[in-house]
This record gives C-alpha cells, structure tokens and sequence, in this order.
C-alpha cells in the first residue's frame, strides 16, 4: 500500500521507535542519538540519521539540568525540527526504527520526532 502525501508517495510500513537496548537486534534500526553506546555492543552497527540528532549544546544543557522538558521541547524543535522537511524525513525514514538511549515512557527526542511526524504528515510513529 502506497500513501500519497502533497504529490510524494511513501509506502505504508511506518516509522517506529524504540531505545537501543530494546531494539538492537532489530533489523531497520536507525540511530538518532549524538553519542555512541555506553555499554559494549560488539558487532552492532547502526546506521545513523544525524539530522534528528540534538545538538551537543542542548545536550549538555540537559544533562547538567539547565533546561527544563519544556525548555527542551522549545530548543529542539527551533534548533532541530524546524529546519527540516518532515515529509522528506519520512521518506527517508520509512520503514526504520528510530533509536536513542532513553527508555520506553521516559522523556526522549525520538518520541518528540514521532509527535511532530504525526502532527505535520498525519502517519502514526509507534513506540516498540
């Protein structure tokens, strides 16, 4: 099945998200997240989608609790989400599994990318 979005097709699989210890045995798995692995996975290579990726600025704002969620929110969707096409990231993207290193239900990027894939194209981003 094909769906048609303002004269682009895109097939009907989906994208999915989920965090790298849950779906890294997944084929079609696609990383989104600035840095490597924290833990050793031998033999596991993702392919990368840097242009969903946070900046290191926000990152290390987060991390030292700078930024509030909200505050979050707002920068990444300026910094990031903003300057990109979302029908030409789903396209790039379809049929992937969007991964980050946060876990299902915690607060994270890929589940921001799912909502705004959703709002701008009307496609459902299920989380694994």
């Amino acid at each position: 099945m094909v769906k048609e979005i303002k004269g682009l097709k895109f097939s009907a699989i989906m994208i999915k998200t989920s965090c790298f210890r849950k779906a890294k045995d997944l084929p079609n798995a696609v990383s989104i997240a600035r840095s490597d692995f924290p833990w050793p996975m031998k033999g596991y290579r993702f392919e990368k989608y840097p242009a969903l990726m946070p900046s290191l600025r926000l990152l290390r704002d987060w991390k030292v609790r700078k930024v509030t969620e909200k505050d979050y929110i707002e920068r990444y969707c300026k910094e990031t989400l903003s300057k990109l096409d979302p029908e030409k990231v789903f396209n790039d993207l379809d049929g992937k599994i969007l991964l980050c290193h946060e876990a299902p239900g915690a607060f994270c990027h890929r589940r921001l990318v799912a909502r705004w894939l959703e709002h701008c194209i009307g496609v459902k981003v299920i989380e694994l």
